[in-house]
C-alpha cells in the first residue's frame, strides 16, 4: 500500500500561542521512528510532504530537505496565516499524487505510541479520538492533529475541512477540531472511525504531545517536550 505522510505547521522558527521555538530537527527523529518507520517495516511504500512557513534562514532550510528529502513541500507565508493555514494549503502538494491512504498530522509532535500498532481501520475516515470536554455535545469535537482516510475520500475531506474554517467559535480560533460534524455531509457515518474512543486533551494525551511551551505538565507528556522546556519545576495534572 502506498502511504502519504503530510505533515502541517510550523516547520522552523517562532510562532503560535506562545511564541515557542518549533525546530524540525529535534521533532523529526521521533516522528520517523515511530510514525514512519514502523509503516514502512509492515511492508507500505511511504512518500512524505510538508505543508509549512517560508523559511528565514537559508542554511536551515537547506538542512531540512536534506535531512528530510520530502517528496514535495508547500511554504505559505507567515504573515496573515492562522492555524488553518498550512494544514489546508497542504492539499496543495498531495491531493494529485497515487498514495492509497493519506496520513495527516502536524510537524511539531513527539509521539509515545507506535501509530500503524493502533486500532486504524485503512478504509474509513480516522480520527484519533474524541476531544475531552467537547465531545458531548452538538459539535462532537475531536482531536484535530491526526486524520486518516483512503485516496478516494480527498474531495470530500478537503470540502468539509473547508467548512470547518472559523466554526463555530469564528475568528481568530480556527481550527478542525469540528470537522466529524462536517464531513458526516459527505460520507457515510458508517465509513467514519474512532481509533480511540477514549477522550483525551489534544495537545498533551496518551498518544502524543505537542512541542512548544506552556503546556500542562501532565503524566503523559512526552519526556522529550519535557526536557526542552526545562518542565522539571512543574506539578502534574492528570
Amino acid at each position: 500500500m502506498k502511504i502519504g505522510f503530510v505533515f502541517f505547521g510550523i516547520i522552523y522558527g517562532l510562532g503560535g500561542r506562545t511564541g515557542s521555538l518549533r525546530d524540525f530537527r529535534h521533532c523529526w527523529p521521533n516522528l520517523k521512528q515511530m510514525l514512519i518507520d514502523p509503516f514502512v517495516e509492515k511492508g507500505h511504500e511511504v512518500k512524505i510532504y510538508f505543508s509549512g512557513y517560508e523559511f528565514d534562514d537559508k542554511e536551515i532550510e537547506k538542512e531540512f530537505y536534506d535531512l528530510i528529502k520530502p517528496h514535495a513541500v508547500v511554504l505559505s507565508s507567515f504573515k496573515n496565516s492562522n492555524p488553518f493555514t498550512a494544514k489546508y494549503s497542504s492539499f496543495n502538494c498531495f491531493e494529485h499524487d497515487d498514495n492509497d491512504v493519506i496520513i495527516f498530522t502536524r510537524s511539531d509532535a513527539h509521539w509515545s505510541r507506535i501509530l500503524a500498532n493502533e486500532n486504524i481501520d485503512l478504509t474509513k475516515f480516522n480520527f484519533l479520538f474524541p476531544e475531552k470536554g467537547w465531545w458531548q455535545t452538538e459539535y462532537k469535537f475531536t482531536c484535530d492533529n491526526l486524520y486518516i482516510w483512503p485516496r478516494e475520500m480527498t474531495k470530500n475531506v478537503r470540502s468539509a475541512m473547508k467548512d470547518t474554517y472559523a466554526w463555530p467559535r469564528g475568528e481568530p480560533l480556527v481550527d478542525t477540531h469540528g470537522l466529524m460534524v462536517k464531513l458526516e455531509q459527505y460520507v457515510s457515518s458508517e465509513d467514519i472511525h474512532l481509533i480511540s474512543t477514549e477522550e483525551e486533551l489534544s495537545d498533551v494525551n496518551s498518544f502524543y504531545t505537542c512541542c512548544r511551551s506552556g503546556l500542562p505538565d501532565r503524566e503523559c507528556m512526552h519526556f522529550e517536550v519535557r526536557d526542552r522546556y526545562n518542565k522539571e519545576n512543574w506539578k502534574y495534572y492528570i
